[in-house]
């Protein structure tokens, strides 16, 4: 019997017969021999880039106002602060909780502000490749470096309701973390933001310490602000001392009627007067009536805490927070100080014979203006809540 025969099997690594080689230089040699005739194509041109771009879309603005206005409504309506996380923290969340409780000591204590999903107004971060001018191409396509230099990225947005506007401000740390609301604040009566660029084209990042085209570097407009604020205090300088140490030849004496609240204390020409200053100030004045006891107040801004946005005009929307406190001493011996409604809940006791201590939370919205339109800081929002109370 004869052995079958067994034709050969190609397998990986065979090299290709003498008739195969042969076909595929001619093909070779017929493709090169087209090609000859036409011209070279030219390099690829470098994608151009325009001015920086929003940083949020609007498919994104809109998810990210729902996805917040649930999370705020849902912790609201349950008066629980453990709700707001992820997407409420910081001031934001310790101003929410601080009224939370306040509701429960007190039955009559206001609600906080609803957060809605319709925006009034956006201000969101725009990003841009770095070195790359308005109509001309980068030198280089954007590194992953580029975009880690974006973040933290800051994204100022005004809510209603229309009757009680409030500026929100939210930041992403990094290109993995959502959205989170850091600081709300009402805004204040007859308040003007200024013209800032739309959601289509996106604000350029401000520098929080950096002064650079500004009259004041938002943490200094913080602290001026702080300052204006206490002036008029027994703590505050009220000398009639100027911005260079000089003295006010007409500063008042001590029990005359005090000119504009924009002449009281440090930075006269640096801040101007507005509806918180002047319910800070009546508190003072009604304080100062009752003369049996000692009173120090402190505010302390918080240098992380403050947020900037650039304003069409080269100036900056800044958010920051004051850490704000009150100390009642009574020194007439036999008196007593009689603590309102809110403080003896939070005190857990109607008086105070000896010692009384308050603190604040403040968030405050400033406009601080661009270097080469110099005027006054002012505030656009501003809001505080009793956070703690303790009597002795």
């Amino acid at each position: 019997m004869s052995r079958p025969q067994h034709r050969p099997v190609d397998r990986p690594g065979r090299r290709p017969s003498r008739a195969v080689r042969a076909c595929a230089a001619v093909l070779l040699a017929g493709l090169a021999a087209g090609c000859a005739s036409e011209q070279p194509l030219p390099p690829p041109r470098p994608q151009e880039v325009g001015a920086p771009v929003p940083a949020v879309d609007a498919e994104q603005l809109e998810q990210v106002h729902a996805d917040v206005a649930e999370t705020v409504a849902a912790a609201d309506a349950a008066r629980d602060a453990t709700l707001l996380d992820p997407l409420v923290t910081g001031a934001a969340a310790e101003v929410r909780a601080a009224r939370y409780r306040l509701q429960e000591l007190v039955p009559d204590a206001p609600a906080p502000v609803p957060v809605e999903a319709d925006a009034l107004r956006d201000v969101v971060p725009a990003v841009g490749v770095p070195g790359a001018e308005e109509g001309e191409a980068p030198e280089r396509a954007p590194s992953p470096a580029d975009a880690a230099a974006t973040f933290p990225r800051t994204w100022a947005t005004i809510t209603g309701p229309q009757a009680q506007p409030q500026l929100a401000v939210l930041v992403q740390e990094d290109v993995r973390s959502p959205y989170r609301v850091v600081t709300t604040t009402g805004l204040l009566p007859g308040a003007v933001v200024p013209p800032v660029a739309t959601a289509e084209q996106g604000a350029p990042p401000v520098d929080p310490t950096s002064a650079e085209g500004l009259v004041l570097s938002p943490q200094d407009a913080v602290a001026r602000y702080a300052e204006a604020l206490s002036a008029g205090d027994p703590a505050a300088p009220t000398d009639g001392a100027t911005d260079d140490g000089a003295a006010d030849d007409g500063a008042a004496d001590d029990g005359a009627e005090q000119p504009d609240a924009e002449q009281q204390g440090p930075g006269p020409d640096v801040v101007a007067d507005d509806a918180f200053r002047a319910e800070v100030r009546a508190e003072r004045v009604e304080a100062d009536a009752v003369d049996f006891f000692a009173l120090e107040t402190t505010r302390t801004p918080r240098p992380d805490a403050v947020r900037a946005v650039a304003t069409a005009d080269g100036g900056a929307l800044v958010v920051g927070v004051l850490d704000s406190s009150a100390v009642q001493v009574v020194e007439e011996e036999g008196a007593v100080l009689q603590l309102p409604e809110t403080v003896a809940a939070l005190a857990g006791r109607d008086d105070a014979p000896e010692r009384l201590e308050q603190k604040w939370v403040e968030v405050v919205a400033l406009v601080v203006p661009p270097a080469d339109e110099p005027g006054p800081v002012r505030a656009v929002g501003a809001d505080r809540v009793l956070v703690e109370a303790t009597a002795s």
